[in-house]
């Protein structure tokens, strides 16, 4: 099974901040990234289920994604929401690059994480337990960017690393002979040149 895992494009929140709300559609460069990932992401094959996050920006992403898609119409899940405050403003810190090393030094994790990273691993086990049952083998998640690098941190079981993904930044992560595989993380390429924009891949 591989699960893919793409941030919505930009939004009028990204792009002007809280003046356009939180719940604020794709801007015209948004609506372009999406449609991009949309053509990269159909060299993978048909998608079995996709899932997203009911915020607007989500939803128009995956409208965009599916012109180009062979895949079914998308499944809201509304655990796949962002969080309401600033992930890295309660993830672990550490006083030194190597302190991860040392498990003694991991620092409680924050109740407001708590809850959030429960609000995403129900999202999770809805997917994957489907995904089994139904003997999907590509499954694609439009979220947001706390809310996937949450996915990732609870499927490889590390809560304290902070996981960046660009506007349609794609992570790809494989089960395979019964352990998670990243295939790549935050996969951007395909957007260079898109209205004056680069990667930084």
């Amino acid at each position: 099974m591989l699960l893919f895992l793409i941030r919505h494009g930009q939004s009028q929140y990204n792009l002007i901040g809280e003046e356009a709300g939180a719940d604020s559609p794709l801007t015209s460069l948004g609506w372009k990234q999406a449609e991009r990932a949309g053509v990269w992401l159909a060299r993978f094959g048909r998608f079995d289920a996709v899932y997203t996050s009911p915020l607007l920006r989500a939803r128009q992403t995956a409208e965009g994604l599916l012109r180009h898609l062979d895949a079914p119409a998308p499944v809201v899940i509304d655990a796949l929401r962002e969080s309401e405050f600033h992930l890295l403003e309660v993830l672990p810190q550490f006083q030194h690059p190597l302190d991860p090393l040392c498990g003694d030094r991991f620092s409680p994790l924050p109740a407001r994480y708590q809850s959030f990273r429960r609000q995403v691993q129900s999202a999770v086990q809805h997917i994957i337990e489907t995904a089994l049952a139904s003997s999907h083998e590509k499954v694609l998640v439009v979220s947001h960017g706390g809310t996937i690098g949450t996915m990732v941190r609870l499927l490889i079981g590390c809560h304290g690393i902070s996981i960046w993904t660009h506007n349609c930044g794609v992570h790809c992560l494989g089960w395979t002979d019964g352990r998670w595989e990243i295939r790549f993380m935050n996969q951007t390429y395909f957007l260079d040149g898109l209205d004056g924009t680069r990667s930084e891949q």
